[in-house]
């Protein structure tokens, strides 16, 4: 990451908004659970849980004029938090 690419707290988005970037973030990353399949639902409320106790935060790239999701570890990393 460079620069140009911010935090975005998620309590500043509106939830349809934090939904559909949640769903995007999901359908462009495409994860494996082996056998079981996971709900969309159980998935955004797990990434929903995430960014409230801060394991994971959204950012913003204004080079690729694009939305993220970013561990913790990879916010620390860029000098993000």
């Amino acid at each position: 990451m460079n620069f140009d690419t911010i935090l975005v707290p998620y309590d500043k988005i509106s939830n349809k908004s934090l939904e559909e970037l949640i769903i995007s973030f999901i359908q462009r990353e495409g994860t494996d659970y082996g056998m079981s399949e996971i709900s969309i639902k159980t998935k955004i409320q797990n990434l929903k849980t995430a960014l409230k106790k801060k394991t994971i935060y959204i950012v913003f790239s204004a080079e690729l004029d694009s939305f993220n999701l970013i561990t913790k570890e990879e916010a620390k990393l860029n000098q993000l938090i």
